[in-house]
């Protein structure tokens, strides 16, 4: 009995340790992946982040665009990696104190005066080729993971950042997904939504949904150039083929 209790006390007490140990790990790991924001949101599996910029006298509004734009021209060229058309879109917003989802912890009001902070909320990318999806343009891609993130279907008070401007499908989307703002890179004179081709925002206002603003052009020759080289590189690849095998090449893959 007695080395019975013995052993049933060393193993409590190894197991305490453990607890102790692990408890400090799990404490860690949580700082750690809130600081580089850890949860998975979107299909590339990439994290949340907390991003903080510094606002002063030369900061504009037009550089912190330019930022976050060149975060959605990433996934642009991923996207193309792939063989995708490169382009991508990042769902974002602002947030003060301990409005962040993503964590329990207060942002201290007087050591953040000077600083805009940001949350963003998922990535996109287009993958429409991968999952043989329509609908699996970037934009949906990151709103749809934006919603799946905050569990609610209203992406009140956030931007969506699109290398392209948006196709009548992904505006419709955006007032659907009640986004508040939407920054595009290039003009889309083919299918673009906003003016482009059709500026469906004129043409009638949304019942429910009438604050969203748009602006566009940030980094346009970078997103506009990005697109250029793809389809450039498609239609040398695609007539090459068609000089080896002119039979076994459609249409829609050269243009």
């Amino acid at each position: 009995m007695i080395n019975f209790i013995k052993v049933f006390g060393s193993l409590n007490l190894h197991l305490l340790i453990f607890s102790y140990i692990g408890l400090g790990t799990c404490l860690t790991v949580h700082q750690r992946t809130f600081r580089s924001s850890c949860k998975s949101l979107s299909s590339n599996t990439k994290p949340v982040q907390i991003i903080s910029i510094d606002f002063n006298t030369t900061t504009s509004v037009n550089d912190i665009h330019e930022t976050f734009m060149a975060m959605a021209l990433t996934e642009a060229k991923e996207a193309g990696i792939s063989g995708e058309v490169p382009i991508g879109a990042i769902v974002l917003r602002e947030i003060s104190s301990c409005d962040c989802l993503s964590c329990d912890t207060d942002f201290p009001k007087n050591k953040y005066s000077n600083r805009r902070i940001f949350e963003l909320l998922s990535r996109g990318r287009n993958e429409v080729e991968r999952k043989q999806d329509s609908s699996a343009h970037a934009e949906l891609q990151a709103m749809r993971s934006a919603s799946s993130y905050i569990n609610n279907w209203r992406l009140i008070n956030t931007t969506l950042y699109s290398t392209l401007e948006p196709c009548p499908m992904c505006l419709a989307a955006s007032q659907a997904f009640r986004i508040s703002k939407i920054v595009y890179g290039a003009p889309d004179i083919r299918l673009g939504a906003v003016k482009s081709h059709i500026n469906l925002l004129d043409m009638a206002k949304h019942p429910f949904h009438t604050s969203l603003s748009v602006i566009g052009d940030v980094k346009k020759e970078e997103c506009s150039k990005i697109l250029v080289d793809f389809f450039r590189k498609r239609r040398k690849e695609g007539m090459n083929l068609m000089e080896k095998s002119p039979q076994s090449v459609k249409h829609d893959d050269i243009i």
